[in-house]
């Protein structure tokens, strides 16, 4: 990865904007992706945590100068850990749905395949 030097500010930043998948949540991507390409215009650096996968696409832009990193978690018994080791790349993962079953919250998904 690369160094961060020669930054005057930094940010860090949560992107809580929902699911990726539903096309009614495509204001609140748009917000998202809109102030993080605000802010590294600035010439700032920064981190911005999200579950939004559309904010990966930023990586893709010319010029961007972003990153995709994520953390792995696992169970361990009954509990979620994370192992807090920054991996290169768009997680391939999903613990939304563990998480609110841990929470117990009856969760229905219905594109899980059929058991």
């Amino acid at each position: 990865m690369r160094a961060l030097s020669g930054f005057s500010t930094c940010f860090a930043m949560h992107a809580s904007v929902g699911s990726a998948r539903h096309a009614d949540n495509a204001p609140q991507h748009v917000v998202g992706r809109t102030i993080t390409r605000l802010l590294l215009a600035a010439g700032t650096c920064g981190a911005v945590t999200t579950h939004d996968l559309s904010m990966t696409v930023l990586a893709e832009e010319k010029d961007a100068h972003v990153v995709n990193v994520h953390f792995r978690d696992h169970l361990e018994d009954g509990k979620m850990v994370f192992d807090y080791r920054l991996r290169q790349g768009v997680v391939d993962t999903t613990n939304a749905l563990r998480v609110l079953r841990l929470a117990g919250v009856p969760v229905h998904d219905p594109d899980a395949p059929a058991s």
